[in-house]
């Protein structure tokens, strides 16, 4: 509940390695679970303590429905703001939590996955 309450309220989470290094990686692929409606504290504190600019970034998240476009437009902002060369964005359906809602299948998992293997190929011109 209290990490739920950190995300909709945009707060950082204290992480163990904050030192990420991604001057030499491009593209980036940002990808979070939705926590009430946003990124996770710990991808709020990622974005916060890394250099994105001029990175093409794919920012994309994981949740238990299909689509969260404020959240996602959310994520796309943040990455903006950070100075990243946007690139898309990308919802993609994970594991729900509980049991109140129907699982995806593998296949339908693989087909979650390959969505975001042709956006970086497109990038890459692969």
């Amino acid at each position: 509940m209290r990490g739920s309450l950190a995300s909709l309220l945009g707060r950082k989470a204290r992480l163990k390695d904050p030192n990420f290094r991604v001057e030499e990686h491009d593209p980036i692929v940002l990808l979070t679970p939705v926590w009430s409606g946003g990124p996770t504290p710990a991808m709020n504190a990622f974005l916060a303590g890394t250099n994105l600019r001029g990175k093409k970034v794919i920012a994309g998240l994981v949740g238990a429905k299909r689509e969260n476009p404020r959240a996602l437009n959310k994520l796309r902002d943040v990455a903006i703001d950070h100075q990243a060369k946007y690139i898309e964005t990308v919802s993609l359906r994970g594991i729900p939590l509980g049991r109140a809602k129907p699982r995806p299948t593998e296949a339908e998992l693989r087909a979650e996955g390959e969505k975001v293997t042709r956006l970086v190929a497109g990038i890459l011109d692969v």
